[in-house]
């Protein structure tokens, strides 16, 4: 009777840690998926672009931007502004949708939606940016495309578990 109580006690267990999947975060960019990457976009080991999921009541956005000059214009820290140098920058955030747009000419600089997808289960966050990176060379991408040309080839691949999705250098 011993043993059956155990055994049973170990079976509830182990279904109780393994029996639950572990929620898929899916990313696209530039026509690729990348799932469950700690990083989105990195360059010179600080990320530029990334999203936590984990963060219910808005969109958990890192986002870094710099103007040609490689100078920080602006900071969002998991979807709070931490700097908008001269408010050049309006910010928008919900738990589904994240939008900035420099003010002056109205350009998305980063837009980021939750959207439903048919190829991964559940929702996955489609990406558009258009930004400067630290040495001052322009980044661009929507979900289907990049400017990135090594990007290109890798069209409609899917990326699983990697450290960092893109890293520019």
């Amino acid at each position: 009777m011993k043993n059956s109580f155990l055994s049973f006690i170990l079976i509830f267990c182990f279904i109780g840690l393994y029996g639950q999947q572990k929620k898929e975060m899916a990313v696209k960019i530039g026509g690729n998926y990348y799932i469950n990457c700690k990083h989105l976009i990195k360059m010179n080991g600080e990320d530029l672009v990334n999203v936590n999921a984990s963060i219910t009541d808005k969109m958990g956005v890192f986002l870094h931007v710099y103007n040609e000059t490689g100078n920080l214009i602006l900071e969002v820290k998991d979807g709070k502004v931490e700097m908008n140098s001269g408010n050049l920058f309006s910010v928008t955030n919900t738990p589904k949708e994240f939008l900035c747009i420099e003010k002056k000419t109205g350009k998305k600089v980063c837009y980021i939606k939750k959207q439903p997808d048919k190829t991964h289960s559940g929702e996955v966050y489609a990406v558009w940016a258009d930004i400067m990176t630290p040495k001052g060379y322009s980044f661009q991408c929507t979900p289907e495309t990049t400017n990135i040309p090594a990007l290109q080839y890798m069209t409609g691949s899917t990326f699983d578990g990697a450290e960092t999705a893109i890293t520019l250098n």
